[in-house]
């Protein structure tokens, strides 16, 4: 059997579920270019699948960046 499981919160799994885990391993958050390249291909995906426009996203992006 084959798991792959991943969190961005790991004192939310359960320990009991870690210790019968046979490889484990932790990495650190991505650096900046990282996080700009995944959060670019999300962003490409979604406008390509048609579940968010360029306008809304920019919408979204100008409302988060004037936000006081």
């Amino acid at each position: 059997m084959f798991v792959l499981a991943t969190s961005n919160f790991k004192e939310a799994i359960d320990p009991a579920f870690i210790s019968r885990v046979d490889i484990h391993f932790e990495t650190g958050r991505p650096g900046l270019s990282a996080t700009y390249r995944i959060m670019t291909e999300i962003v490409e995906e979604l406008i390509r699948l048609g579940f968010l426009s360029p306008v809304s996203f920019f919408c979204l992006v100008f409302s988060w960046l004037t936000k006081e």
